[in-house]
């Protein structure tokens, strides 16, 4: 028997409204956590699907923001069962042993979404496991009318933030192992000498950069001046403060948001 999502991660249905209340997230300049328009962060433990992660957290929040109305969960499920039967990646689906998850992107999940729709978590409910596309022609599917790139080399700060403003957004990250142990309160800065120099040697290895999707869902700027982008990560509550953290602006690529109906 297949478990839901809630009863493998006790996932609620949006963010406590109490934990936005906290001085850690008082203190920042803007923030959606507390807001019935956030999903619980979430673990996506050893899977590779941080991207269906971010995207259906900012799908399900841009669709809540529009209609003022809690938030109901997509399914990752069907996005993840799903995406390769509509968009064929022969090359990787080559390489996949059955039930392995993928990497992919947010503007893959967003095209879907596009031209597919996404049906609601209760009716397609996570597995953490890739499985046959199940989704049927008589289930409901939510759409969105389309979704944009934030050009972050041309807008300013203050642009930057109005979006973040109207709605949660996804980036990308190089991924360290300084990230995942990212603590407490603190900004993360970037990563250290060594994991620099290690990047450098495996790129020219040939090996390809690992990168991580996440949400952005804020922003502020620390007593010192550094300005931060506050994120809900998808590796548990135990990352970061209680599964959100504080990353340096600069280190944050691939800005992209969906747009509701």
């Amino acid at each position: 028997m297949v478990k839901t999502t809630k009863e493998i991660e006790g996932v609620a249905m949006h963010e406590s409204s109490k934990l936005g209340k906290k001085p850690f997230f008082q203190k920042i300049s803007f923030s959606w956590v507390g807001k019935k328009c956030l999903l619980r962060p979430q673990s996506q433990k050893k899977t590779k699907y941080c991207w269906a992660y971010a995207s259906i957290g900012a799908m399900s929040a841009a669709i809540s923001i529009k209609s003022k109305k809690a938030v109901v969960p997509l399914s990752k499920q069907h996005l993840t069962d799903c995406l390769l039967e509509y968009y064929p990646d022969p090359k990787k689906e080559a390489k996949l042993k059955e039930g392995e998850t993928y990497r992919s992107s947010c503007s893959k999940a967003y095209r879907f979404a596009v031209e597919q729709g996404i049906a609601e978590e209760e009716s397609y409910p996570y597995a953490m496991r890739r499985g046959t596309c199940k989704c049927t022609e008589t289930m409901k599917k939510v759409k969105i009318a389309g979704y944009k790139h934030i050009d972050i080399r041309r807008l300013s700060k203050v642009q930057i933030e109005e979006h973040i403003k109207r709605h949660p957004i996804t980036c990308s990250i190089r991924s360290y192992e300084s990230l995942h142990t990212h603590g407490g309160q603190s900004i993360y800065m970037g990563p250290t000498v060594k994991e620099i120099r290690d990047r450098q040697a495996s790129l020219a290895r040939g090996e390809k950069d690992c990168t991580h999707s996440m949400l952005i869902v804020g922003f502020g700027t620390d007593e010192d001046g550094q300005d931060y982008y506050l994120v809900q990560n998808s590796w548990g509550e135990r990352w970061g403060y209680h599964g959100y953290g504080k990353i340096k602006c600069s280190l944050l690529y691939n800005l992209r948001y969906p747009i509701a109906f």
